[in-house]
Parts: structure tokens; C-alpha cells; sequence
């Protein structure tokens, strides 16, 4: 069983989001994807080509990325942001609420669509809030 702050993770409820995570590596033709929460940005899973990634910092950093767009929401009359989108020369970010906890980040280039990730993260982000609020009997 995974902790973090008020989030508890139940290993079966672990293992679902890993195979959520494989899922939308190979639907999407991503480079990595990351589940992190948003509550505390730690990293509860990931996926995909991490080598070289220190993910413990994108973790920490899209949390507060997060953070950050919520209190601009607030600014401009919006409850909160459920995507941020960075386009890089050749490395490209999506990050997606997934949940009450969850951030769903996709690392990729241009060898797949951002309206590819955005469809693939959408369908995984629904199976991971579900796995998260430990909705399933």
C-alpha cells in the first residue's frame, strides 16, 4: 500500500493505474507518462522512457505548476485549469487533472499529436480518478 498525505493507494488500485499508464503510453506513441499527486506533488507512478528524467522535481514542479494556474483561474472568474499545455522545439508537455488527486503528465515529441494525447489522457485520466477515489466495489 502507496501513502501520501490523505491519498491512500491500495496495491490492486496500483496495479490498475500502472495498466492505465501502459495503456496510454502505447495509444498515445508518447515518450513517458507520469501520474502524480496533486496534492503534494509526489510521484505515485510512471511509464515509458524515464532515464535521464529526474521525475521526482516534474512531479514536484507540474504540482505546482498546477498550483499556479489555479490561483490564475481564480483570478479570471474560473473555478481552475484541467490542462496545461507546454510546446517545446522538440519535447512537448501535457498535464491533465485526472481526479480529485491526480495530475496525468505526458511527455512527448512530435512523432504523435497533441489531440492524440489530449483523446488518450482524457479516457485514462476517467479510469484513474475511479482507481484514486476507490470508487470500483
Amino acid at each position: 500500500m502507496t501513502q501520501t498525505e490523505d491519498l491512500v493507494i491500495r496495491e490492486k488500485d496500483l496495479a490498475e493505474l500502472q495498466e492505465v499508464l501502459q495503456e496510454m503510453l502505447r495509444g498515445s506513441q508518447v515518450r513517458c507518462v507520469l501520474l502524480i499527486n496533486r496534492d503534494d506533488g509526489s510521484l505515485i507512478a510512471s511509464e515509458g522512457l524515464t532515464d535521464g528524467l529526474d521525475t521526482t522535481s516534474l512531479a514536484a514542479l507540474a504540482a505546482g505548476a498546477f498550483a499556479s494556474a489555479r490561483a490564475i483561474a481564480n483570478l479570471i472568474g474560473e473555478a481552475d485549469f484541467n490542462v496545461l499545455f507546454h510546446q517545446g522545439k522538440e519535447q512537448h508537455v501535457h498535464i491533465n487533472v485526472a481526479g480529485e488527486h491526480g495530475l496525468l503528465m505526458t511527455i512527448f515529441d512530435d512523432t504523435t499529436t497533441v489531440g492524440l494525447v489530449r483523446l488518450c489522457a482524457r479516457k485514462a485520466s476517467v479510469r484513474i480518478r475511479v482507481a484514486l477515489s476507490g470508487e470500483r466495489g
